[in-house]
């Protein structure tokens, strides 16, 4: 299993119907001018192979994420990922921020 080279912060949260947070992307490293950050929404129904049901997440009112589904983002300091639950249950969501 290959091992994560940068440095990485985890932000894990219980997302409530019509609730939001936002992430500010911070400074970055010294090796590059952006950050990178990855939201994943945690598949808590169970296993699905078919259409996604359970929790929606929207990111910065466009993008929807169900459960499942992940995003990758590049930004420079001071942008903001906002992430809020549409969905008609309680989302379970992951941030990861990748120096």
């Amino acid at each position: 299993m290959p091992q994560v080279q940068s440095p990485v912060t985890l932000y894990a949260t219980l997302l409530s119907l019509s609730s939001s947070l936002t992430h500010i992307f911070p400074a970055p490293g010294r090796e590059s001018n952006k950050r990178r950050a990855y939201v994943h929404v945690i598949q808590t129904s169970g296993y699905n192979p078919g259409k996604a049901t359970g929790a929606t997440v929207q990111l910065n009112g466009g993008l929807q994420l169900a459960e499942g589904d992940g995003a990758f983002a590049i930004a420079p300091e001071g942008e903001r990922i906002e992430v809020r639950n549409v969905g008609q249950e309680v989302a379970e969501v992951l941030l990861f921020d990748i120096e």
